[in-house]
Order: structure tokens, then C-alpha cells, then sequence
């Protein structure tokens, strides 16, 4: 993958970068969500039993 990265140019490497900061934040805040969600449902099935 590397030899892929050797023929993009600086600006396109600079804009990858910066597409894979944001899907990687969006994927943690997702994952956060998703943990409040769990533990949410989680402590509804404690009350009920």
C-alpha cells in the first residue's frame, strides 16, 4: 500500500488525511453512542428483573 502512497500527490495525501481524521472521530463517536445505548438498555433489563 505504501508504493500507492509514494505516487499521490502531497495535496491528495493532505486531503486523505484529513477524510481519515474525520471518519475516524465519527467512527469513536459512534462507538460512544453506542456504549451509552448498551449500558442504557442494559440497566432497563436490572429495573425490569
Amino acid at each position: 500500500m505504501s508504493n500507492l502512497f509514494e505516487t499521490m500527490t502531497t495535496d491528495n495525501l493532505l486531503k486523505l488525511k484529513y477524510r481519515l481524521e474525520q471518519a475516524i472521530e465519527l467512527s469513536r463517536s459512534c462507538s460512544i453512542d453506542l456504549l451509552e445505548r448498551h449500558q442504557a438498555v442494559e440497566e432497563a433489563l436490572t429495573n425490569r428483573l
